[in-house]
């Protein structure tokens, strides 16, 4: 029995500007929704604050957000506890960032949209996670592919989890014609939108196993 089972908590978010270091940072407070009493604290990183709210088969509800570039935070609501990840205190050189939480059906697993760091590049990609043990982090990575260059296809209607195995999702690549290399939507200038080709594609993801990808259109 989790301790605000009269009523489900509420999550507010405030938007702090910390000028003093230049970086942005999100606070979210967790409140019980009748008495407004905080539960728990979780500060991001970013503009915004990306969470999902699963309540889980051992009992708990967790609120799960993402932190720093490179980790994430679960928060168990029915103790209290809050456990964070950072995974680039482990490896400098490559870290995850999450942007987009999709729990399973069953929320014992994870699909999970964020930004692959390496050193010199960045690279989307989405990650189903093993949740069965939601307070033992890190989470058991099970597979992975990339995710386009062409924004906004994450959470769409025909994306999402089709059974507590099967997760699908649409991705969009924007590229040059002549060559076919992806086009940097932030790096190149348009001059000619003729030029620009689009090409989108469905993933299927499914643990353990190699990913499915199939071509939906191409223009």
């Amino acid at each position: 029995m989790t301790r605000f089972a009269a009523a489900p908590p509420e999550l507010t978010q405030t938007t702090i500007i910390k000028k003093d270091v230049g970086r942005m940072l999100c606070r979210g407070v967790v409140r019980e929704k009748e008495s407004g009493k905080p539960l728990a604290r979780v500060v991001r990183e970013a503009a915004s604050l990306r969470w999902a709210w699963v309540d889980h088969s051992n009992g708990n509800s967790y609120l799960l957000s993402g932190q720093t570039d490179g980790g994430y935070t679960a928060v168990n609501l029915t103790t209290g506890e809050i456990r964070s990840h950072c995974s680039a205190s482990e490896d400098p050189g490559v870290s995850f960032g999450w942007d987009g939480i999709c729990p399973s059906l069953d929320g014992d697993r994870l699909a999970v949209f964020g930004w692959m760091l390496h050193s010199e590049t960045t690279e989307a990609v989405c990650v189903l996670l093993d949740f069965q043990k939601p307070d033992a982090l890190p989470y058991p990575e099970l597979t992975k592919w990339r995710f386009g260059n062409a924004p906004g296809r994450f959470g769409e209607s025909d994306s999402g989890w089709r059974d507590n195995e099967t997760f699908v999702y649409l991705s969009g690549d924007c590229h040059r014609k002549r060559d076919g290399e992806l086009f940097d939507l932030l790096g190149e200038e348009l001059e000619d939108a003729s030029e620009i080709g689009i090409r989108i594609e469905r993933v299927i993801l499914r643990p353990g196993r190699e990913p499915e990808v199939e071509l939906v259109s191409e223009r």
